[in-house]
């Protein structure tokens, strides 16, 4: 196998995965929201506590042996963060802009890898927040009320804005804080937007 196959199979494992969750056996910390990960103090750790899940995973789907997936495994990291798997939604800057310019502050709470800072810096948002709750940090993950708790001590009275009804919408709310879904059928940013200004 060539590396550029592995890297084009590693990239396409996450889809593959994210829909046979079960099957595949594919594992991250906010697969166990009510677990705190506070035992995980940098981000090689988080990331090498999924090394043996990788595997398995790896070796169920793809067939491979156990040295194969272990050289696999390796490529899930970079592969990942790769910005060019990411992007914002397009009226995600004129949103943020919009909402500054009316007074509010803008913080990430997010279940995420470590290299989330980065990946906010590389799509062009960082301007634009000023603090990442990020769970691979934070050792909590949504919907924990400790997650959102973070966020209230942070900034007092918050709104959260997310596209999950549960991890987000729910934690939220069961954490005292209100909560608006956006995505799909639901609001947009524009509606945001309008909703917040004035």
């Amino acid at each position: 196998m060539s590396e550029g196959s592995s890297a084009a199979e590693v990239s396409g494992l996450r889809s593959h995965a994210g829909a046979n969750q079960t099957s595949c056996q594919l594992w991250f910390p906010w697969h166990e929201p009510e677990t705190a990960h506070t035992h995980i103090v940098d981000g090689d750790g988080w990331w090498s506590q999924l090394t043996p899940l990788f595997v398995n995973t790896f070796r169920a789907v793809l067939g491979c042996d156990e040295d194969e997936a272990r050289s696999l495994s390796a490529l899930v990291r970079p592969a990942y963060v790769d910005l060019r798997g990411w992007s914002v939604f397009d009226d995600t800057f004129k949103c943020l802009e919009g909402l500054r310019c009316e007074g509010w502050r803008h913080v990430i709470l997010s279940n995420h890898v470590p290299e989330l800072p980065a990946i906010v810096d590389g799509l062009g948002l960082t301007a634009y927040i000023d603090r990442i709750f990020n769970s691979a940090e934070t050792s909590y993950e949504k919907p924990h009320r400790q997650a959102f708790h973070q966020v209230i001590e942070y900034c007092g009275a918050a709104w959260m804005i997310g596209d999950n009804p549960v991890a987000d919408v729910r934690g939220a709310q069961a954490a005292g804080m209100n909560a608006l879904l956006v995505g799909a059928d639901n609001r947009s940013l524009q509606d945001v937007l309008r909703l917040f200004k004035g």
